[in-house]
């Protein structure tokens, strides 16, 4: 097996739409709950701030998806009749260091995310999300966000585990067809190679940030995912780092359509511990100051009792 086949393979999973969870249509608008700074990094260069996934506030939201993976490994191990490289596979997937740690850190790409709702002015996300409920809500159409690919995610842990179990079934489906005599070895009783594994587990991954757990059901989340390799940081997508809370956090900004030409516009609700009349001047200040048209931009004021 040559290193041209391994990357081949690795492109093969990375770049076909059947190694992903499917994506419905888009609704009109989805929403964005930040801090002030996110909001006037936002707005300044015209792009949202996509997180790497090692940094997310919620580490339990990385455990979800990859006990997913464990379990959904586990079930097809102990089905009747599967065949031996698929033995072999799903062994060496469950030995894996992501899986046994639950760290992306043993990836060779970055993997940067950022949150959506379809819920705007929500009371739980204004407190876990928006700094208490001193941040901003901001209503974007997700067709305006340029080259981001949309996932809503996904609640119920019985879809989840037929997500993860469908991509298993593609993903050794398209090793047979492509890698036979790969397949052949395995099947004989030799390992599988790691540097397959590690692209498997990649690309798992990528399917596992698309589950969450059901007690957040209501936040009715959609996601971004971006990937991008270690080696080419910055080709596509601007890299950045940020301060938050005393940590160094790695970040990507993903750019959206200009709110001055946009059909669309953007919706800003300020929080609604904020004082609404002077953070409404304040941002019309701003927005003025950063050259866009009255009436693209439009702010509005919570309808949350929370003080």
């Amino acid at each position: 097996m040559s290193s041209e086949d391994i990357l081949d393979f690795a492109s093969h999973l990375l770049t076909n739409d059947k190694f992903r969870p499917v994506a419905p249509s888009l609704p009109n608008k989805l929403y964005h709950y930040c801090g002030a700074a996110g909001l006037m990094g936002m707005m300044t260069d015209k792009k949202v701030w996509a997180t790497e996934s090692n940094f997310l506030n919620d580490k339990t939201e990385l455990f979800h998806g990859i006990d997913i993976i464990k379990e959904a490994c586990e079930i097809k191990l102990n089905t009747p009749g599967v065949l031996s490289f698929i033995r072999n596979g799903l062994q060496s997937i469950l030995k894996h260091p992501i899986v046994l740690t639950k760290s992306h850190s043993h990836i060779a790409s970055h993997i940067f995310t950022t949150s959506f709702s379809e819920i705007e002015d929500d009371l739980n996300q204004w407190r876990c999300y928006s700094e208490n409920g001193e941040g901003f809500c901001v209503g974007i159409n997700p067709s305006e966000m340029i080259q981001s690919v949309f996932y809503k995610l996904e609640y119920d842990r019985v879809r989840q585990l037929s997500i993860i179990d469908t991509c298993l079934n593609a993903i050794f489906t398209a090793l047979a067809a492509r890698m036979p005599n790969l397949v052949k070895t395995i099947g004989s009783g030799q390992g599988f190679p790691s540097q397959v594994v590690d692209i498997i587990v990649g690309t798992l991954l990528i399917n596992s940030l698309t589950l969450k757990h059901p007690v957040f059901k209501a936040e009715q989340e959609w996601r971004t995912i971006l990937i991008v390799r270690k080696d080419q940081h910055g080709v596509m997508f601007p890299m950045f780092s940020t301060n938050f809370s005393g940590k160094i956090v790695p970040r990507a900004k993903l750019p959206f359509v200009d709110p001055s030409s946009s059909p669309s516009g953007i919706d800003i609700w300020a929080g609604p511990r904020r004082n609404f009349e002077t953070t409404k001047i304040a941002l019309d200040f701003e927005f003025l100051r950063l050259g866009y048209k009255a009436g693209n931009i439009r702010i509005h004021k919570s309808a949350v009792p929370y003080q």
